[in-house]
């Protein structure tokens, strides 16, 4: 996941080992094209197979969030190597964020951040969203806790049968 310019974010779990970072980190470096990579360390869990599963950066303030692994920190963590050989770890991802990021980010949680909606809606991929844009992202209907969420942090929701709608259809 490209962050940004000086940032990419690569999920550790069980599809994708520390082994293979720590080799395509080597690439990376050597050919310059980034300078920091964040290795984030998630269960090894279907449910946690990538890190889109467990969050999305979706304006330059906001991300949505599977809560538990993301903001509290449960069985994760993020290490950062600097393309100067310098190595960083932080606690949690949420932690990682906060100092690496945007002292300012805002979590919005998949699910509203209640169980059992935050299980049930990452589970259904209520955190694994394409953004468009800053403050533009595309996801899936069957989320609506997340949605009411979404919302409540001030995003207008347009669903997919609205938004297709040619010029010449509308009345």
């Amino acid at each position: 996941m490209m962050l940004n310019d000086d940032f990419i974010l690569i999920g550790c779990s069980e599809r994708t080992t520390d082994y293979a970072i720590r080799s395509l980190k080597e690439v990376l470096f050597s050919k310059g094209l980034v300078n920091n990579i964040a290795q984030i360390n998630i269960p090894a869990d279907r449910t946690c197979m990538h890190i889109d599963t467990l969050f999305t950066m979706i304006d330059y303030n906001d991300i949505v969030c599977y809560k538990p692994t993301v903001y509290d920190g449960v069985s994760s963590n993020v290490k950062v190597f600097r393309k100067n050989g310098a190595e960083i770890v932080y606690d949690s991802v949420k932690t990682f964020f906060f100092h690496e990021i945007n002292p300012k980010i805002n979590f919005i949680f998949s699910g509203g951040g209640v169980s059992p909606y935050q299980e049930r809606e990452q589970w259904t991929d209520g955190c694994n969203m394409v953004a468009i844009k800053p403050g533009v992202a595309l996801t899936y209907d069957r989320n609506p806790k997340t949605e009411e969420a979404l919302t409540d942090a001030g995003y207008v929701i347009m669903h997919a049968r609205n938004l297709l709608i040619r010029p010449q259809e509308e009345t």
